[in-house]
This record gives C-alpha cells, structure tokens and sequence, in this order.
C-alpha cells in the first residue's frame, strides 16, 4: 500500500488512517493507533490537501549535491494528521514564511527514478495565497 493515491481520473491524494476508536489520523501506515494503542481499529482516510504551518526551518547546508536553501516543515492538515514536507514555491527568505501559514499540498514527479526505470511521484506544499508564491509580484 502506498500513502500516495495516483486515481485514474482525479488529482493524486494522500491517505492515511483514521482511529474507530479514539479519532486520531495517522498520516502513515500502522498495524495500531498511536495514540490508544488500539488493535484492528484503523481504516483508509482521504486526506485534506491543505492545512498550516506548525513548524518549519530553513536548511541552508546540506549534502553534496542537494540543492539549498530549501524549507522544510511540518504541516498540520485539515481534518487530522502532521506529515513533515519540504515548503516549495516560496523564497527561502520571505517573511511571510510563518507558524499557521495556510498551505496546499502538491505533487510532481521525483526527480530520479529506480534501475529499472520507474518513475516516483512525490510531494510538497506551497502557500494557498499565490501573491507569496516564488516569481508571482504581489
């Protein structure tokens, strides 16, 4: 099972997992809640493309080869569930860069691939508000 849904004709999604017993979402997959500890109580969740900031920094020295700076965050989605995303669309330096910034999920091919050639969808977020996207004037 993949945490990246690719529907034939819809937009990708992410799905995560949601608790029978106590309502927490899980944005990974587990054989038990994290949070009651229950068994046999998790199902399939769709969940939200969008959410807020609820921590970030920005990386400015990194490996060999892996482009800075960037942004990396954590992201609390609406309706439940915290994934940890790279901020992209967005100049590292903006300060509109802020806990319970409203952000949208996206996704894009990886850029590598496998062996074999396969090819990975990943994702991100970028602002809701397109005026603090990169490259847009406000």
């Amino acid at each position: 099972d993949h945490l990246i849904k690719l529907p034939e004709h819809a937009q990708p999604f992410r799905e995560g997992q949601l608790c029978a017993h106590c309502d927490y979402v899980a944005t990974d997959k587990r054989i038990a809640c994290p949070a009651c500890h229950g068994r046999n109580c998790l199902s399939p969740k769709k969940l939200s493309s969008t959410g807020k900031v609820l921590a970030f920094t920005v990386v400015r020295r990194s490996f060999p080869g892996l482009p800075v700076p960037f942004i990396s965050a954590i992201v609390a989605l609406d309706g439940g569930g915290d994934i940890k995303v790279n901020l992209e669309n967005i100049d590292a330096d903006n300060a509109a860069i802020a806990v319970g910034l409203p952000v949208e999920l996206i996704y894009h091919k990886a850029p590598w691939g496998d062996a074999q050639g396969n090819e990975y969808m990943v994702y991100a977020v970028q602002p809701v508000d397109k005026t603090l996207r990169a490259g847009v004037a406000a």
